[in-house]
C-alpha cells in the first residue's frame, strides 16, 4: 500500500490516513455517521455477517468492540495491543 516506503507500523498508519485525507475519505468511525453508543451492535454485525474462521485469532464480538472503542478514541497503541 505504501510502496515500501515504511517500515513500522505508525508511518504506515500516518500514511494511510494522509493519503485518506487527499481523497476526501473520513478519517474516523464518526465521519461515516457512526457514534460510540453504535459500536456494539456493529460489533455484532462484523461477527455474525464476516465471521473470519480462518483468522488467527478469534475475533469475538467483545474483541471487535475494543478494537472499534480504541479506534473511536483514536488510540491506535490500545488498537494494536487487540490484534
Amino acid at each position: 500500500i505504501t510502496g515500501g516506503r515504511h517500515s513500522d507500523l505508525r508511518s504506515a498508519a500516518d500514511a494511510l490516513v494522509d493519503l485518506n485525507g487527499r481523497l476526501g475519505i473520513p478519517d474516523s468511525l464518526s465521519g461515516v455517521g457512526i457514534g460510540v453508543s453504535d459500536l456494539g451492535a456493529v460489533a455484532q454485525e462484523c461477527t455474525t455477517k464476516y465471521p473470519r474462521p480462518a483468522n488467527p485469532v478469534r475475533m469475538t464480538k467483545e474483541r471487535v468492540a475494543a478494537l472499534y472503542h480504541a479506534w473511536f478514541a483514536r488510540v491506535l497503541d490500545r488498537a494494536w495491543a487487540l490484534v
